[in-house]
């Protein structure tokens, strides 16, 4: 059984794409992996899963350390009630 294919992006879906990647380079990671973990997440969106990573958060400081004491890596998809998405 193949995996189910995304639609197409409508405008706030690239929108959405395009901070994060942002985001995710600014916050320590190379362009490459910003870019696949930014494309990862939007099928993760497109799911209605309710798993975030770390790296999106606003609680997230540099140095990979979460003010919520996880030990999850940043890029790592885990479910936390501390979780706050950062907004453009």
């Amino acid at each position: 059984m193949s995996e189910p294919r995304m639609p197409a992006w409508n405008d706030r879906q690239i929108s959405r794409f395009s901070f994060r990647e942002s985001l995710f380079t600014r916050r320590g990671l190379t362009p490459a992996d910003a870019e696949t973990l930014a494309d990862e997440l939007a099928f993760r969106d497109f799911d209605y899963d309710d798993r975030r990573v770390c790296v999106e958060c606003k609680n997230w400081q540099r140095g990979n350390t979460c003010s919520q004491n996880l030990t999850t890596s940043m890029t790592q998809l885990a479910r936390c009630h501390g979780f706050k998405f950062v907004t453009p």
